[in-house]
């Protein structure tokens, strides 16, 4: 079979992708270990953004660059609206209420994320785009604006193609966002590493919570994977894989990187 050709048994799950997910996560003996791996993946997703803390009080930087926090914000947005959507359609099934009250407090998380990387990266990112390089936070915020701008216009897209928030259209998505983080990050830290050659807003504890993050969101017998079997595809197996890849040299390179100066070199910046 083609991998990019979907079977009908996948494509009806994906018609129905609320009924496939409830089955799926209805408090049963059977389903304890996809609840077991759906803690697992809510622990290391609250992780990528106390990370972002941690990395801020100890070298003054943000260890992701603008633009994923723009297009994640976005997603945990409209993920949020779906979400209460499907809250009230399903009679408050736990599934949609649990997440209805996480995906604000990572809404949250990416507002003070971005609000700290106008205050302090501003300059690294988007002095690029103005003259002499010293961009102001207003300036900054009007850059904000506009990738929001394109990221919501992605993501509605999308949701639309997948069926719209009344069939759960962004929980397909979901590893998909994991999948990011590597290619739209690794630019930015090589250049930083490059720049200071040093791990500067950078730690192995945040590429190893990246690559355990996107590994166990597409292996076989994971949270996502067991969820949502229609994921179950050469090319959803294919892309994990390479995202898991790039996310481990990732890791290697900065494992080779001598710890900065507290606070010297972000100064510096």
């Amino acid at each position: 079979m083609n991998p990019f050709e979907l079977d009908l048994n996948t494509l009806e799950m994906i018609n129905d992708v609320p009924g496939v997910i409830m089955s799926h996560m209805t408090p049963s003996v059977e389903n304890i270990p996809v609840f077991i791996m759906m803690a697992v993946n809510i622990i290391l997703g609250f992780m990528l953004y106390t990370n972002v803390a941690e990395i801020q009080k100890r070298d003054g930087k943000d260890p992701y660059p603008l633009f994923i926090h723009c297009v994640l914000i976005v997603w945990d947005t409209l993920c949020t609206i779906m979400m209460w959507i499907l809250m009230f359609r399903y009679d408050f099934f736990w599934l949609w209420t649990l997440f209805g009250i996480l995906e604000p407090i990572w809404v949250w998380g990416e507002v003070k994320s971005i609000q700290a990387h106008i205050k302090t990266d501003r300059h690294e990112e988007l002095g690029r785009f103005v003259r002499g390089g010293d961009i102001t936070e207003k300036q900054a915020w009007g850059y904000v604006a506009i990738m929001i701008t394109i990221a919501a216009a992605f993501w509605l897209s999308v949701s639309f193609v997948l069926g719209g928030f009344y069939n759960a259209s962004l929980c397909v998505t979901w590893p998909w966002t994991n999948f990011l983080f590597p290619w739209l990050c690794w630019e930015h830290w090589h250049s930083r590493a490059a720049r200071t050659g040093t791990s500067l807003g950078n730690s192995m504890k945040v590429q190893l919570t990246i690559f355990i993050q996107i590994t166990i969101s597409w292996l076989p017998g994971t949270w996502f994977v067991l969820m949502m079997p229609f994921l179950q595809n050469p090319v959803f197996y294919l892309v994990g894989f390479a995202s898991s890849a790039l996310a481990f040299v990732n890791l290697m390179k900065v494992r080779k990187l001598p710890a900065p100066e507290p606070k010297a070199e972000a100064a510096a910046e």
